[in-house]
């Protein structure tokens, strides 16, 4: 997920999932515990959305400013560029989780197993919301 506007400690999330995948053409294919070769089962990594990684860039250096602006003790009330800051990274953040929740759903809903790598605190619930809606569904048309 390369998303990390709002992470808390530091950033780096964001190309987490690109660095897995370019690590991962370093794997031994061979599981010796299984005795199986892995690959074998149909692993799938979705390509990085470049989109969303450079919205997620840009989004940060706006949500440092406002975190530096709120420690030097600043009101938002009283600035303008800084709301208009907080509206553009929530409408951000609300855009991405859709796209992951609309890309969740369409895999769950082949029967896909869908995990998460990247992103910081904003992109779990995304993820999670279809498989949820998911088992509703299923429960209800019992």
């Amino acid at each position: 997920m390369p998303w990390e506007v709002t992470v808390s400690y530091n950033n780096g999330t964001a190309r987490g999932p690109e660095h897995i995948f370019k690590a991962s053409l370093q794997v031994d294919l061979y599981d010796s515990d299984t005795g199986t070769a892995g690959w074998q089962q149909g692993f799938f990594m979705r390509d990085c959305d470049r989109q969303l990684l450079l919205r997620s860039d840009y989004l940060r250096k706006e949500a440092e400013l406002y975190l530096k602006f709120l420690a030097e003790g600043g009101d938002i009330n009283d600035n303008d560029f800084m709301r208009r800051s907080v509206d553009d990274v929530n409408r951000g953040t609300e855009k991405m989780n859709n796209w992951v929740y609309e890309q969740s759903k369409a895999l769950l809903a082949k029967g896909k197993l869908v995990g998460l790598v990247g992103g910081d605190h904003s992109t779990p619930s995304a993820s999670s919301a279809p498989s949820a809606s998911i088992t509703a569904t299923s429960a209800s048309s019992r």
